[in-house]
């Protein structure tokens, strides 16, 4: 099984307009870009940055794949009315 990672988190290695090359990093200069869009914006309006992600296939997926969702479900650490109670 790969494991891939993005880089940066995802962000796009690009230029942006009026942050200069220097010595910014690129999540240095997409923070100027979204500085300048709220400093530039109407009361009204707001931007915001969602950091979302998900993780991969781990390796309990990989189990309940091979054994079976009813094998994955029970388990010998647990009651056998354990989920019945919740």
């Amino acid at each position: 099984m790969a494991m891939q990672t993005a880089v940066n988190f995802g962000l796009i290695n690009k230029t942006y307009p009026g942050t200069g090359a220097g010595n910014a990093t690129q999540w240095q200069r997409f923070t100027q870009v979204v500085d300048s869009l709220n400093a530039d914006s109407d009361l009204d309006t707001v931007y915001k940055v969602l950091f979302m992600g998900r993780h991969g296939e781990g390796f309990h997926n990989a189990a309940e794949s091979y054994y079976g969702t009813p094998a994955w479900n029970v388990s010998q650490y647990c009651p056998p009315d354990l989920f019945a109670r919740l």
